[in-house]
């Protein structure tokens, strides 16, 4: 089962750029669970992050192989919470 994590960010966010550098060093946490993450610019694809309601970047949704959402974030995560988040 195939899922995919969304994350809604912007080039102008301090918070999204650290997540940033957590999923660039972190891939191996995507792999291990199955998800492919989709970076989007909230900027670029505005109606996209409309249609997710989302409010404050950055902001994570989790969904599953049928793009049902499974569960969503608000802010930064640590290792062991992106682990669990994605789990």
């Amino acid at each position: 089962m195939k899922r995919t994590l969304l994350k809604f960010s912007a080039r102008w966010c301090g918070p999204c750029k650290v997540l940033t550098a957590l999923f660039d060093d972190e891939k191996e946490v995507f792999d291990k669970a199955g998800v492919e993450v989709q970076e989007i610019d909230i900027d670029n694809h505005a109606n996209l992050a409309k249609d997710y309601d989302v409010r404050k970047v950055p902001y994570l949704v989790l969904l599953d192989s049928e793009n049902q959402v499974l569960k969503t974030h608000t802010g930064t995560l640590d290792v062991k919470e992106l682990e669990e988040f994605v789990a």
